[in-house]
């Protein structure tokens, strides 16, 4: 016999336990390696001088463990172990609306992620406070090693501490208010505008619009600023009735089922009407920037129907360098933040936290880029 099974008559527990507690050792330490035949019943029951039965009895609990396996005719063995199942590393990425955030962005995600041995997976919180707390105490019970976050725009300080109780690491990206004690990657929107701004200036512009979203609005904030501050450097005076706040697009079908935009403005704007005043008003803006490039798809279609050409007429600059940016009829000039670097960031920074590899909060702010299309080759005219 391999193994030398013994009978201790001092030890209190039964005979058959006894029994299978050896065997059971003697296969965790390595002894008895997997398809090792083990000695017969009749064989360990003659050298332990006790009944079949009993021995019978040890092999069955084995068997029920997995530990070992019967044929018959044939004899005992030690089952091979069933290789351990790899836990899959998941990462969560929880953003406010399924269509808001920007393909380049979870494409870096991934791209990271998949080099690391991560999965990553992807919850829909429409923006909601709630869900965002809730997808996180749900996934501190699954198996979900951390999450990046992209939170709504009104979001608070107080509501990202309530956040940092989770039982997961997490990412900010995008937006995060100023002073969270959290892990956050965002973009320079004050740098973007004021390059978008810039250009237009070299380009001997002086009378710029902006037209934005609400005054509320954190990033319209940062762009908005972003502006000003180029007007300023450049020694030109920030005239007020050239900022225009346009609340939402709604978008309406004709009755030629083509798609066409209609702006509702607030504020200075109240519609369509008063902003085609805006653009014949004696020193016209020359050139407009917009909040994004679906702004400057609606002001583009806009001043076509008023007979106006771009860039012509009318320079226009957009922000985030979308596919409207690259489709539009005159191909626009837009601010083009680096999403992927954000998204393969944001994915460096959740790993490293996951892997207790750093300690302390990182931040790190991306500058965008300007690229140049032909939408913004407008030079000033004297008069329409």
């Amino acid at each position: 016999m391999k193994t030398i099974i013994t009978i201790d008559k001092k030890d209190p527990r039964p005979k058959y336990f006894q029994i299978k507690e050896q065997f059971q050792q003697e296969i965790e330490i390595g002894k008895l390696e997997p398809f090792d035949r083990l000695p017969s019943e009749t064989e360990v029951a003659e050298r332990c001088n006790i009944s079949r039965m009993t021995v019978r009895q040890a092999f069955t609990e084995l068997e029920k463990d997995g530990l070992i396996f019967r044929e018959h005719g044939k004899g005992t063995f030690v089952k091979e172990p069933k290789p351990e199942k790899k836990q899959v590393k998941l990462i969560s990425l929880l953003f406010p609306d399924i269509e808001y955030f920007i393909h380049e962005v979870i494409k870096g995600i991934e791209s990271f992620a998949y080099e690391k041995g991560y999965a990553v997976t992807l919850c829909n919180t429409e923006a909601s406070q709630g869900k965002i707390e809730n997808y996180l105490s749900m996934h501190g019970e699954d198996n979900v090693a951390g999450a990046i976050i992209c939170l709504p725009e009104n979001a608070s300080l107080k509501q990202v501490e309530i956040l940092t109780k989770a039982k997961i690491p997490f990412v900010i990206i995008d937006y995060c208010p100023r002073g969270a004690q959290a892990d956050y990657i965002i973009f320079d929107n004050v740098v973007g505008a004021y390059k978008a701004v810039t250009r237009l200036i070299k380009l001997g512009h002086k009378r710029i619009a902006y037209i934005g979203r609400s005054i509320d609005h954190f990033t319209n904030k940062e762009r908005l600023g972003g502006y000003k501050k180029a007007l300023i450097e450049h020694g030109i005076k920030v005239e007020e009735e050239l900022v225009i706040g346009i609340e939402e697009l709604v978008w309406l079908v004709d009755s030629q089922e083509e798609q066409v935009e209609k702006c509702r403005w607030e504020n200075k704007v109240k519609d369509e009407e008063n902003f085609r005043k805006l653009l014949f008003q004696k020193g016209f803006p020359t050139a407009i920037f917009t909040f994004d490039d679906v702004y400057a798809r609606a002001i583009f279609n806009f001043t076509k129907k008023l007979g106006l050409r771009i860039p012509e007429d009318i320079a226009l600059v957009g922000y985030d360098n979308t596919e409207v940016a690259k489709s539009l009829e005159v191909p626009l000039t837009s601010v083009a933040p680096p999403k992927y670097e954000l998204g393969r960031k944001a994915a460096e920074v959740l790993t490293k936290k996951v892997e207790n590899r750093r300690e302390g909060y990182v931040h790190i702010i991306l500058k965008p880029e300007l690229v140049i299309r032909s939408s913004c080759g407008a030079r000033i005219r004297t008069g329409r």
